[in-house]
């Protein structure tokens, strides 16, 4: 049976270590209100917000 300190000691350090960043090669996407307008009228076109599913607008 693990007793409460050395769950306690095994916890701060995961909760210390830091992760390797990894930079994405992709830009980061601002939502930008002109996005946002074009994305609606591509869901309109779609048949709406109630048929249109998430894998037919990507």
């Amino acid at each position: 049976m693990m007793t409460v300190e050395r769950a306690m000691a095994g916890r701060e350090r995961v909760e210390g270590a830091a992760r390797q960043y990894n930079r994405s090669k992709v830009p980061r996407l601002r939502w930008t209100p002109d996005l946002h307008r074009r994305f609606v009228h591509a869901i309109h076109r779609l048949g709406g917000q109630h048929i249109t599913s998430f894998a037919s607008c990507v």
